[in-house]
């Protein structure tokens, strides 16, 4: 995410070049939390427990289908504007959508990239933004019984 981030600039799916809007790239971390003022505004991308279960239902399937949940949580500094919490949720999505099958060497790792929520993270109990987040299925096969 970070070197998808950091380039500055990239294709949309109908092959119109665009600009990242924000500086986001320069901090993300994985699993991150416990940010310092100084490297905000930061990403931290957080997989999940993911579900699994057997192609088409059948036990003597060769391969599992994993829905992997992965949340990506925007940090930032406390008086941070909504507006600009929303051009990093929108360069967090244009970088999902970069490569929604996450190919490596050419090889397609993940059946297809699904976000699922995003907006900004407002806690009830005060009413200010605490940030943004966007949460994705990442759904991909692998041998049964194999991790």
């Amino acid at each position: 995410m970070r070197t998808i981030l950091t380039t500055n600039t990239y294709q949309t799916a109908s092959g119109e070049t665009r600009n990242f809007e924000t500086d986001l790239g320069a901090n993300v971390g994985d699993w991150e939390v416990n940010w310092q003022g100084n490297e905000l505004p930061a990403l931290s991308v957080c997989d999940t427990v993911a579900d699994l279960d057997f192609v088409n239902g059948s036990v003597d399937a060769p391969s599992q289908k994993h829905v992997l949940p992965v949340l990506y949580r925007i940090f930032t500094k406390a008086d941070a504007r909504a507006a600009k919490i929303r051009k990093m949720l929108g360069d967090v999505v244009a970088a999902i959508g970069i490569d929604p099958y996450w190919t490596v060497e050419g090889k397609k790792l993940a059946l297809f990239t699904r976000i699922t929520k995003a907006g900004l993270i407002v806690p009830a109990e005060n009413f200010e933004i605490a940030g943004g987040a966007v949460e994705a299925e990442i759904v991909y096969l692998v041998n049964s019984f194999e991790f």
